[in-house]
Protein backbone atom coordinates (compact mmCIF):
# COMPACT_ATOMS: atom_id res chain seq x y z
CA UNK A 1 0.00 0.00 0.00
CA UNK A 2 2.79 2.43 0.80
CA UNK A 3 5.07 1.56 -2.11
CA UNK A 4 3.14 0.80 -5.28
CA UNK A 5 2.37 3.49 -7.89
CA UNK A 6 -1.07 5.05 -7.98
CA UNK A 7 -0.49 7.22 -11.02
CA UNK A 8 0.40 10.90 -11.42
CA UNK A 9 3.73 10.36 -9.61
CA UNK A 10 1.98 9.22 -6.44
CA UNK A 11 3.56 6.25 -4.68
CA UNK A 12 1.63 4.93 -1.69
CA UNK A 13 -1.90 5.61 -0.45
CA UNK A 14 -1.00 8.80 1.42
CA UNK A 15 0.52 10.32 -1.71
CA UNK A 16 -2.49 9.18 -3.73
CA UNK A 17 -4.91 10.74 -1.24
CA UNK A 18 -3.05 14.03 -1.47
CA UNK A 19 -2.81 13.86 -5.27
CA UNK A 20 -6.45 13.12 -6.03
CA UNK A 21 -8.32 14.57 -3.05
CA UNK A 22 -5.92 16.99 -1.32
CA UNK A 23 -6.43 15.27 2.02
CA UNK A 24 -4.76 12.68 4.22
CA UNK A 25 -5.53 9.01 3.62
CA UNK A 26 -7.11 8.71 7.06
CA UNK A 27 -9.71 11.33 6.03
CA UNK A 28 -10.87 9.61 2.83
CA UNK A 29 -14.50 8.57 2.47
CA UNK A 30 -15.46 5.02 1.51
CA UNK A 31 -16.00 6.00 -2.14
CA UNK A 32 -12.69 7.87 -2.29
CA UNK A 33 -10.83 4.98 -0.68
CA UNK A 34 -12.34 2.52 -3.15
CA UNK A 35 -11.25 4.63 -6.11
CA UNK A 36 -7.67 4.77 -4.85
CA UNK A 37 -7.67 1.08 -4.01
CA UNK A 38 -8.55 0.29 -7.62
CA UNK A 39 -5.78 2.32 -9.21
CA UNK A 40 -2.65 0.11 -8.83
CA UNK A 41 -3.96 -2.50 -11.27
CA UNK A 42 -3.63 0.01 -14.13
CA UNK A 43 -2.89 3.57 -12.94
CA UNK A 44 -2.87 5.02 -16.46
CA UNK A 45 -6.02 3.30 -17.68
CA UNK A 46 -7.95 4.27 -14.53
CA UNK A 47 -6.50 7.76 -14.15
CA UNK A 48 -9.53 9.73 -12.88
CA UNK A 49 -8.18 13.00 -14.30
CA UNK A 50 -7.93 11.54 -17.80
CA UNK A 51 -10.46 8.66 -17.81
CA UNK A 52 -13.16 9.56 -15.24
CA UNK A 53 -15.69 6.99 -16.50
CA UNK A 54 -13.18 4.16 -16.36
CA UNK A 55 -12.13 5.29 -12.88
CA UNK A 56 -15.74 5.29 -11.70
CA UNK A 57 -16.34 1.83 -13.14
CA UNK A 58 -13.22 0.50 -11.45
CA UNK A 59 -14.23 2.12 -8.14
CA UNK A 60 -17.65 0.50 -8.30
CA UNK A 61 -15.99 -2.89 -8.96
CA UNK A 62 -14.00 -2.44 -5.75
CA UNK A 63 -17.12 -1.47 -3.81
CA UNK A 64 -19.00 -4.49 -5.17
CA UNK A 65 -16.15 -6.77 -4.12
CA UNK A 66 -16.25 -5.25 -0.63
CA UNK A 67 -19.99 -5.85 -0.46
CA UNK A 68 -19.60 -9.45 -1.63
CA UNK A 69 -16.90 -10.09 0.98
CA UNK A 70 -19.01 -8.60 3.74
CA UNK A 71 -16.60 -5.70 4.36
CA UNK A 72 -19.42 -3.15 3.90
CA UNK A 73 -23.21 -3.34 4.15
CA UNK A 74 -25.81 -2.70 1.41
CA UNK A 75 -26.59 0.83 2.61
CA UNK A 76 -22.94 1.90 2.63
CA UNK A 77 -22.51 0.36 -0.79
CA UNK A 78 -25.50 2.24 -2.28
CA UNK A 79 -24.38 5.57 -0.80
CA UNK A 80 -20.84 5.10 -2.10
CA UNK A 81 -21.72 4.15 -5.70
CA UNK A 82 -24.05 7.16 -5.94
CA UNK A 83 -21.22 9.56 -5.20
CA UNK A 84 -19.51 11.42 -8.00
CA UNK A 85 -15.72 11.57 -8.27
CA UNK A 86 -15.38 14.92 -6.47
CA UNK A 87 -11.70 15.12 -7.31
CA UNK A 88 -9.54 17.88 -5.87
CA UNK A 89 -6.20 17.88 -7.63
CA UNK A 90 -3.12 18.69 -5.58
CA UNK A 91 0.30 19.27 -7.15
CA UNK A 92 2.26 18.45 -4.00
CA UNK A 93 3.84 15.42 -5.69
CA UNK A 94 4.25 16.93 -9.15
CA UNK A 95 5.84 20.27 -8.29
CA UNK A 96 9.56 20.19 -7.52
CA UNK A 97 10.51 23.27 -5.50
CA UNK A 98 14.27 22.75 -5.71
CA UNK A 99 14.91 21.04 -9.07
CA UNK A 100 18.73 21.12 -8.94
CA UNK A 101 19.17 19.58 -5.51
CA UNK A 102 16.26 17.22 -6.19
CA UNK A 103 17.82 15.94 -9.40
CA UNK A 104 21.24 15.64 -7.77
CA UNK A 105 19.82 13.59 -4.88
CA UNK A 106 17.87 11.39 -7.27
CA UNK A 107 21.04 10.65 -9.25
CA UNK A 108 22.81 9.69 -6.01
CA UNK A 109 19.96 7.35 -5.10
CA UNK A 110 20.02 5.68 -8.51
CA UNK A 111 23.78 5.20 -8.26
CA UNK A 112 23.44 3.69 -4.77
CA UNK A 113 20.26 1.60 -5.06
CA UNK A 114 19.59 1.27 -8.79
CA UNK A 115 16.93 2.72 -11.07
CA UNK A 116 14.25 0.05 -10.35
CA UNK A 117 14.34 0.67 -6.59
CA UNK A 118 14.13 4.44 -6.99
CA UNK A 119 11.34 4.26 -9.56
CA UNK A 120 9.26 1.84 -7.50
CA UNK A 121 9.06 4.37 -4.66
CA UNK A 122 8.64 3.81 -0.96
CA UNK A 123 11.97 5.44 -0.04
CA UNK A 124 12.10 8.07 2.67
CA UNK A 125 15.03 10.32 1.92
CA UNK A 126 16.39 12.84 4.41
CA UNK A 127 18.66 15.38 2.75
CA UNK A 128 21.26 17.84 4.02
CA UNK A 129 19.74 20.70 2.01
CA UNK A 130 18.55 23.62 4.14
CA UNK A 131 15.57 25.41 2.51
CA UNK A 132 16.53 28.68 4.19
CA UNK A 133 20.05 28.51 2.76
CA UNK A 134 18.54 27.70 -0.62
CA UNK A 135 16.48 30.87 -0.54
CA UNK A 136 19.45 32.94 0.61
CA UNK A 137 21.67 31.46 -2.11
CA UNK A 138 19.17 32.25 -4.85
CA UNK A 139 18.65 35.74 -3.46
CA UNK A 140 22.41 36.36 -3.40
CA UNK A 141 22.73 35.44 -7.08
CA UNK A 142 19.72 37.49 -8.17
CA UNK A 143 20.97 40.49 -6.19
CA UNK A 144 24.24 40.54 -8.13
CA UNK A 145 22.88 39.47 -11.52
CA UNK A 146 20.00 41.83 -12.12
CA UNK A 147 20.13 42.31 -15.89
CA UNK A 148 18.46 39.93 -18.28
CA UNK A 149 21.66 39.48 -20.28
CA UNK A 150 23.81 38.60 -17.26
CA UNK A 151 25.46 35.17 -17.36
CA UNK A 152 24.04 32.13 -15.64
CA UNK A 153 25.43 31.54 -12.18
CA UNK A 154 25.47 28.73 -9.62
CA UNK A 155 26.15 28.58 -5.89
CA UNK A 156 26.97 25.62 -3.64
CA UNK A 157 27.43 25.75 0.12
CA UNK A 158 29.26 22.86 1.84
CA UNK A 159 29.67 22.29 5.57
CA UNK A 160 33.44 21.84 6.09
CA UNK A 161 32.95 19.65 9.18
CA UNK A 162 30.85 16.99 7.45
CA UNK A 163 30.78 17.61 3.70
CA UNK A 164 27.02 18.17 3.90
CA UNK A 165 25.68 20.22 1.00
CA UNK A 166 23.55 22.92 2.59
CA UNK A 167 22.57 24.74 -0.59
CA UNK A 168 22.76 24.05 -4.32
CA UNK A 169 21.10 26.41 -6.73
CA UNK A 170 21.53 28.08 -10.11
CA UNK A 171 20.00 31.10 -11.80
CA UNK A 172 19.95 32.10 -15.46
CA UNK A 173 18.88 35.76 -15.65
CA UNK A 174 16.16 36.51 -18.11
CA UNK A 175 15.05 32.89 -18.32
CA UNK A 176 13.14 30.44 -16.17
CA UNK A 177 12.98 26.68 -16.05
CA UNK A 178 16.72 26.04 -16.35
CA UNK A 179 16.97 22.25 -16.74
CA UNK A 180 20.73 21.80 -16.66
CA UNK A 181 22.23 21.53 -13.16
CA UNK A 182 24.95 24.12 -13.59
CA UNK A 183 26.11 23.68 -9.99
CA UNK A 184 26.96 19.98 -10.19
CA UNK A 185 27.08 19.12 -13.89
CA UNK A 186 28.38 22.34 -15.43
CA UNK A 187 32.09 22.74 -16.06
CA UNK A 188 33.64 26.19 -16.38
CA UNK A 189 37.16 27.54 -16.08
CA UNK A 190 37.77 28.32 -12.42
CA UNK A 191 40.00 31.31 -13.13
CA UNK A 192 41.74 32.94 -10.18
CA UNK A 193 39.83 30.80 -7.68
CA UNK A 194 42.30 28.05 -8.62
CA UNK A 195 45.25 30.10 -7.34
CA UNK A 196 44.33 28.99 -3.82
CA UNK A 197 45.46 25.48 -4.69
CA UNK A 198 48.79 26.80 -5.98
CA UNK A 199 49.61 28.67 -2.78
CA UNK A 200 48.42 25.69 -0.71
CA UNK A 201 50.82 23.39 -2.52
CA UNK A 202 53.57 26.00 -2.11
CA UNK A 203 53.08 26.14 1.66
CA UNK A 204 53.02 22.36 1.75
CA UNK A 205 56.39 22.36 -0.01
CA UNK A 206 57.82 24.67 2.64
CA UNK A 207 57.45 27.98 0.82
CA UNK A 208 56.82 30.96 3.11
CA UNK A 209 54.40 33.24 1.23
CA UNK A 210 55.35 36.21 3.43
CA UNK A 211 59.05 36.12 2.55
CA UNK A 212 59.42 34.44 -0.84
CA UNK A 213 59.35 37.00 -3.65
CA UNK A 214 58.62 36.88 -7.35
CA UNK A 215 58.71 39.50 -10.07
CA UNK A 216 55.40 40.98 -11.11
CA UNK A 217 55.97 41.69 -14.80
CA UNK A 218 54.82 40.40 -18.21
CA UNK A 219 56.66 37.34 -19.43
CA UNK A 220 56.50 34.75 -22.17
CA UNK A 221 56.97 31.05 -21.55
CA UNK A 222 58.01 28.79 -24.42
CA UNK A 223 59.59 25.49 -23.30
CA UNK A 224 60.79 24.64 -26.81
CA UNK A 225 60.85 26.42 -30.19
CA UNK A 226 58.05 24.36 -31.86
CA UNK A 227 55.59 25.04 -29.00
CA UNK A 228 53.21 27.98 -29.04
CA UNK A 229 54.46 30.78 -26.74
CA UNK A 230 52.39 31.49 -23.64
CA UNK A 231 52.23 35.20 -22.90
CA UNK A 232 51.20 36.01 -19.36
CA UNK A 233 49.71 39.37 -18.38
CA UNK A 234 47.72 40.73 -15.46
CA UNK A 235 44.02 41.39 -15.92
CA UNK A 236 44.29 45.19 -15.55
CA UNK A 237 47.74 45.58 -17.08
CA UNK A 238 49.36 46.83 -13.88
CA UNK A 239 52.65 45.41 -12.53
CA UNK A 240 54.46 45.93 -9.24
CA UNK A 241 57.96 44.56 -9.61
CA UNK A 242 59.33 42.35 -6.86
CA UNK A 243 56.44 41.14 -4.69
CA UNK A 244 55.86 38.58 -1.97
CA UNK A 245 53.39 35.79 -2.70
CA UNK A 246 51.02 37.34 -0.15
CA UNK A 247 51.07 40.68 -1.97
CA UNK A 248 50.58 38.93 -5.31
CA UNK A 249 47.67 36.96 -3.86
CA UNK A 250 45.92 40.10 -2.68
CA UNK A 251 46.28 41.52 -6.21
CA UNK A 252 45.54 38.17 -7.88
CA UNK A 253 48.66 38.69 -9.95
CA UNK A 254 48.67 36.28 -12.90
CA UNK A 255 52.36 36.76 -13.68
CA UNK A 256 53.52 35.83 -10.17
CA UNK A 257 51.23 32.82 -9.99
CA UNK A 258 52.26 31.61 -13.42
CA UNK A 259 55.91 31.65 -12.32
CA UNK A 260 55.05 29.98 -9.00
CA UNK A 261 53.09 27.24 -10.80
CA UNK A 262 56.01 26.52 -13.11
CA UNK A 263 58.44 26.37 -10.19
CA UNK A 264 56.23 23.97 -8.23
CA UNK A 265 55.34 21.95 -11.32
CA UNK A 266 51.85 21.83 -12.89
CA UNK A 267 51.60 18.13 -11.94
CA UNK A 268 51.90 18.99 -8.25
CA UNK A 269 49.26 21.69 -8.53
CA UNK A 270 46.78 19.32 -10.18
CA UNK A 271 47.57 16.66 -7.55
CA UNK A 272 46.89 19.17 -4.79
CA UNK A 273 43.53 20.09 -6.32
CA UNK A 274 42.54 16.43 -6.57
CA UNK A 275 43.50 15.72 -2.97
CA UNK A 276 41.50 18.71 -1.81
CA UNK A 277 38.36 17.51 -3.59
CA UNK A 278 38.39 18.36 -7.33
CA UNK A 279 37.26 15.18 -9.07
CA UNK A 280 37.39 16.30 -12.71
CA UNK A 281 40.43 15.07 -14.60
CA UNK A 282 42.81 18.00 -14.79
CA UNK A 283 45.42 18.66 -17.46
CA UNK A 284 48.78 19.59 -15.87
CA UNK A 285 49.44 22.43 -18.29
CA UNK A 286 51.47 25.51 -17.45
CA UNK A 287 48.33 27.63 -17.06
CA UNK A 288 46.64 25.25 -14.61
CA UNK A 289 47.42 27.58 -11.69
CA UNK A 290 45.44 30.36 -13.36
CA UNK A 291 42.34 28.16 -13.57
CA UNK A 292 42.48 27.12 -17.23
CA UNK A 293 40.86 23.73 -16.50
CA UNK A 294 37.06 23.47 -16.46
CA UNK A 295 35.63 22.28 -13.14
CA UNK A 296 32.25 22.36 -11.39
CA UNK A 297 31.04 24.74 -8.70
CA UNK A 298 30.39 21.75 -6.43
CA UNK A 299 33.99 20.58 -6.77
CA UNK A 300 35.37 24.01 -5.95
CA UNK A 301 33.11 24.33 -2.92
CA UNK A 302 34.22 20.91 -1.71
CA UNK A 303 37.91 21.74 -2.18
CA UNK A 304 37.60 25.04 -0.32
CA UNK A 305 35.72 23.25 2.47
CA UNK A 306 38.74 20.97 2.89
CA UNK A 307 40.90 24.01 3.55
CA UNK A 308 38.31 25.41 5.95
CA UNK A 309 38.34 22.14 7.92
CA UNK A 310 42.11 22.29 8.41
CA UNK A 311 42.96 19.80 5.69
CA UNK A 312 40.46 17.04 6.52
CA UNK A 313 38.45 16.23 3.41
CA UNK A 314 34.84 15.10 3.61
CA UNK A 315 33.35 14.06 0.29
CA UNK A 316 30.28 16.21 -0.43
CA UNK A 317 26.93 14.57 0.21
CA UNK A 318 23.31 15.65 -0.03
CA UNK A 319 21.78 12.66 1.79
CA UNK A 320 21.70 12.19 5.56
CA UNK A 321 19.62 9.05 5.76
CA UNK A 322 17.46 6.77 3.61
CA UNK A 323 14.74 4.50 4.93
CA UNK A 324 14.01 1.61 2.58
CA UNK A 325 10.47 0.27 2.01
CA UNK A 326 11.04 -2.51 4.54
CA UNK A 327 11.94 0.00 7.23
CA UNK A 328 15.71 -0.54 7.15
CA UNK A 329 17.63 2.71 7.51
CA UNK A 330 20.88 3.30 5.65
CA UNK A 331 23.34 6.18 5.59
CA UNK A 332 24.84 6.48 2.09
CA UNK A 333 26.66 9.62 3.12
CA UNK A 334 30.07 11.11 2.55
CA UNK A 335 33.44 9.64 3.40
CA UNK A 336 34.48 11.53 6.51
CA UNK A 337 37.63 12.29 8.42
CA UNK A 338 40.04 11.54 5.59
CA UNK A 339 43.26 13.49 5.38
CA UNK A 340 43.60 15.30 2.08
CA UNK A 341 47.13 14.05 1.73
CA UNK A 342 48.68 10.67 2.46
CA UNK A 343 52.17 12.16 2.46
CA UNK A 344 52.04 15.06 4.89
CA UNK A 345 49.45 16.93 6.88
CA UNK A 346 48.04 19.94 5.09
CA UNK A 347 48.74 23.28 6.74
CA UNK A 348 45.94 24.52 8.97
CA UNK A 349 46.99 28.17 8.97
Amino acid sequence: MNQVPYGNRAFGVEAAAQTYYSKHARDLTLAESALIAGLPQAPSAYDPFVHPEAALSRRDDVLEAMLTNGDIGPRAYVRAVRQKLRLRRDEIYTRVREPFSFGYVRDLLVKRYGEPVVRSGGLKVYTTIDPRYQRLATRAIEKNLERGNDPASALVSVDPASGAIRAMTAVEPGRSGLQFNLAAQGRRQAGSAFKTFVVTEAIKEGVNPYTIRYTSAPFTWQPDPPSHPWKVRTFDGSYHGVSTIVQATLRSDNTVYARLTLDLGPEKVTAAARELGVQTELKPVASVGLGSNAVSVLEMASAYATLASGGIRCDPTAIRRVTLPGGKATRPGATRGRSASSRTAWPTR
